[in-house]
C-alpha cells in the first residue's frame, strides 16, 4: 500500500514546495521511496487526483489567531 507524509504549505513555491514523503507499506515496514515537491497546486491537484489507492498523513499549518 502507498503511504505519504505529507508537509503541507498555504503558499507552494519552488523555495517552499508542498513536500510528501512517498512510502510503501510491505509485510508490517514502511519503506522511504523518494521524496515529491509539488510547487504548485496544480502539481498538488495533479497528485490527489492520481487514480491510485493510498493513504496520508497531513501536517498542516495552522494559524494561532487571537480575537
Amino acid at each position: 500500500m502507498k503511504v505519504y507524509g505529507i508537509d503541507f504549505t498555504s503558499a507552494p513555491s519552488k523555495r517552499k514546495p508542498i513536500t510528501s514523503a512517498d512510502c510503501t507499506l510491505e509485510n508490517g515496514s514502511l519503506h522511504l521511496n523518494n521524496f515529491l515537491n509539488l510547487t504548485t497546486f496544480q502539481q498538488f491537484d495533479d497528485f490527489l487526483s492520481s487514480g491510485k489507492d493510498w493513504i496520508a498523513g497531513f501536517d498542516f499549518p495552522l494559524a494561532n489567531q487571537k480575537n
